[in-house]
């Protein structure tokens, strides 16, 4: 449900050790079997640049799957900018709004949006998308899946805090 599902350590170790067929199953079956295990345990901008590609091939088969939309946000937020990789906050807050817009009742996807409003300095929109996770109400699909954006959210506003 949550990207933390598919990163094996923190989300601050980064991307590199995003498990691409964790992101497979939100996904259509097999649009990420190219990627070997070896190139996901370790930092690659060429693997970077091919996991968005993979991304951005499967929102052109379905421009309206917010999930995809989701994981584009958060490796475009949690990737480093030029010339150290291709990481853009920017379009991963284009990203968040589109996963926010097709799915509201996702609290994991109001979260990236607040993380990457954050990593884009843009500190007033990602309080009001962190305090708005932290007011939505637990379904019987997932509590602990909000109890934990929720746990997430008050660390990031305490990490914007001031700023």
């Amino acid at each position: 449900r949550r990207l933390s599902c598919v990163v094996e350590c923190s989300p601050s170790s980064g991307p590199s050790n995003w498990h691409p067929a964790a992101i497979q199953s939100s996904l259509s079956p097999g649009i990420l079997t190219e990627f070997p295990e070896s190139a996901w345990r370790r930092s690659e901008p060429k693997m970077d640049s091919m996991m968005i590609q993979t991304l951005e091939r499967a929102l052109e088969a379905d421009p309206n799957h917010a999930r995809t939309h989701y994981f584009l946000a958060e490796l475009l937020c949690q990737l480093p900018g030029p010339p150290l990789s291709i990481g853009n906050k920017q379009r991963a807050v284009e990203e968040a709004r589109i996963a926010v817009r097709l799915d509201t009742r996702s609290s994991s996807h109001h979260l990236v949006l607040g993380k990457a409003l954050a990593a884009a300095k843009q500190y007033p929109d990602a309080r009001a998308a962190f305090n708005y996770v932290l007011t939505m109400e637990p379904s019987s699909e997932d509590p602990e899946g909000l109890r934990l954006d929720q746990e997430e959210a008050r660390a990031e506003l305490k990490a914007i805090e001031g700023k």
